[in-house]
């Protein structure tokens, strides 16, 4: 006699069963679980209906765990690469900012010929707009985020009014 948690002996009412019907919860790659269905009444009360049943249903689980599984993994990406977005803005800034640094000192200070002060004009000019790309560029993964966290809206769902439309949809389509 196989040996059952208490808390499913509880959810029958204190009875033990007298017949199951098991079928795999299972994506092609990989195998996710198993839908058990037990019956207190009597030793023979699955018939091919249930079992039909049962293996739908199992089907349309393994369908929603893939994808919940495969939404986890597209989150996990998604994280690193605004964390590498966050990472490059920071290590590209940090040397332009040196680069700035010496280059205004140099514009400033007016030593040197008047061409190159142009040049080094020139080269603030574009380490300035260099800082403005990076700007852009940490801007569009701040907005991303953003967008990221209004997107997604977690509601409460009731298992028993889902299993009954979807009892009730599997039925009409028999």
């Amino acid at each position: 006699r196989p040996v059952r948690h208490p808390a499913f002996r509880e959810a029958a009412g204190n009875v033990d069963p007298r017949s199951a019907l098991c079928v795999p919860i299972a994506l092609p790659q990989e195998k996710l679980g198993v839908l058990l269905l037990e019956s207190t009444t009597g030793s023979d009360d699955f018939e091919i209906d249930d079992l039909r049943f049962a293996a739908t249903l199992a089907a349309q689980a393994a369908i929603a765990i893939g994808n919940a599984l495969r939404l986890r993994r597209i989150v996990a990406m998604d994280r690193q690469r605004q964390e590498y977005l966050s990472n490059v803005s920071h290590e590209l800034r940090s040397p332009l900012t040196v680069i700035q640094g010496y280059l205004e000192a140099l514009a400033n200070g007016g030593e040197g010929s008047e061409q190159a002060a142009h040049y080094l004009r020139v080269a603030l000019e574009q380490t300035q707009r260099l800082g403005r790309m990076i700007d852009e560029v940490l801007h569009v993964s701040q907005l991303e985020q953003g967008m990221a966290q209004r997107h997604v809206t977690w509601t409460p769902v009731s298992l028993t009014d889902l299993l009954r439309s979807v009892v009730l949809t599997v039925r009409q389509e028999a």
